[in-house]
């Protein structure tokens, strides 16, 4: 009885553990990506706002 109850206990913090993990490195894994598709857009596009004025010809 009393060994299971501590096996069963440890059960649970390894899985409390393990989402833990997995949560922290999904959130690593998404300001990744946010990270890389800012630095991707700000290449490509500047600031598109004032982008448009740059251009001669105005197209609305």
């Amino acid at each position: 009885m009393f060994v299971d109850s501590i096996a069963g206990t440890n059960v649970e913090m390894f899985r409390l553990r393990a989402a833990e993990l997995i949560r922290e490195a999904d959130e690593q894994r998404l300001l990744r990506e946010i990270r890389k598709s800012r630095r991707d857009r700000g290449r490509k596009a500047g600031r598109p706002r004032q982008q448009v004025f740059h251009h001669g010809s105005v197209t609305s």
